[in-house]
């Protein structure tokens, strides 16, 4: 039983793996496709703790929580 559940978790680390380095090369196959790419997730990340910060401006607290917490948050999500 529990060589089985190992056996199958080593092929799917081995599968992810594999995917991900494909993944990976298409990606960066296109040098132009990936800056625009990069600038768009920066922009996102930018604008999220704009808005963030905008809002704790005008309300300092959310049910205990402070903008930091929020963007703390934030940030493991994206």
């Amino acid at each position: 039983m529990a060589a089985d559940l190992l056996h199958r978790a080593r092929r799917s680390l081995f599968l992810f793996r594999r995917l991900y380095t494909q993944r990976l090369k298409s990606v960066l196959e296109y040098k132009a496709d990936f800056l625009i790419m990069m600038v768009a997730a920066a922009l996102v990340q930018g604008l999220g703790f704009v808005f963030i910060w905008a809002l704790f401006r005008q309300i300092p607290e959310i049910h205990g929580w402070g903008m930091w917490d929020i963007v703390l948050m934030f940030a493991l999500i994206f």
